[in-house]
């Protein structure tokens, strides 16, 4: 199989050292990931660990309080045509 894509493509979303808190507690610190184009992630733990909140903060829902993160615009309007009706959800 070959892959055409380019090695200077930019991420989709993009976490560098992320990090969300509320009253005083941090619901997750220290946050490092990057997404390319084509690829497929899954979050995975248990109740409680900060996945939902993560994908949040990556796709710019929730503003981390430390470090940063970015998700491209055109990432947005594609994950917005991609979604069901099911998901209820278009960040």
């Amino acid at each position: 199989m070959l892959n055409f894509r380019s090695p200077e493509t930019l991420p989709l979303v993009n976490l560098s050292n992320a990090g969300v808190s509320r009253n005083g507690r941090w619901l997750v610190r220290g946050v490092e990931f990057s997404i390319s184009p084509g690829e497929i992630v899954t979050l995975i733990g248990p109740n409680g660990s900060g996945k939902s909140t993560t994908a949040k903060t990556a796709i710019g829902v929730l503003k981390p309080d430390e470090a940063m993160s970015s998700a491209s615009r055109a990432s947005r309007s594609a994950m917005c045509r991609r979604s069901s009706p099911s998901t209820g959800r278009c960040p």
